[in-house]
């Protein structure tokens, strides 16, 4: 969390995560996370570490995407941004749609397990985070 120096009210920047919402024939890849928070949860490949090579946020949300799956996301647009709170903290959700080339390559540390899902599989399912308005928003645009 980072604050402003302003001294008579502290001002909280959020933490900025992208999430790769990726489509193939009416279908969306989930991943089954191995870290907290959500361990064990399915969600969207996404996060925080790609700001940590790239400023802007279509090359760290390819960045998330090879992070974790090993491959390479193609961007076809950016789809919204959402408001949300972990822990008590705000965080900046930057969601884009877009494809992988070829077959995902899991990251041991990042996901237990990859698969795409239909709409009403996703329906069924306890995603973690923001995950399953993002994807009702992609197939509802």
């Amino acid at each position: 969390m980072r604050k402003s120096g302003n001294r008579d009210k502290a001002v909280v920047y959020p933490q900025l995560v992208t999430v790769a919402v990726i489509n193939q024939i009416d279908k969306v890849l989930l991943i089954q996370r191995v870290r907290e928070p959500a361990s064990g949860k399915w969600a969207l490949p996404s996060g925080a570490d790609g700001f940590r090579k790239f400023s802007d946020p279509a090359e760290a949300v390819k960045e998330e995407v090879r992070i974790d799956l090993g491959a390479d996301f193609s961007v076809d647009y950016f789809l919204k941004y959402y408001y949300s709170e972990l822990d008590g903290e705000p965080v900046v959700i930057l969601a884009y749609s877009g494809k992988i080339a070829g077959q995902p390559v899991l990251n041991p540390e990042a996901a237990l397990e990859c698969r795409y899902f239909s709409e009403e599989e996703i329906a069924a399912l306890d995603l973690a985070f923001e995950h399953k308005k993002i994807i009702q928003d992609f197939f509802y645009q």
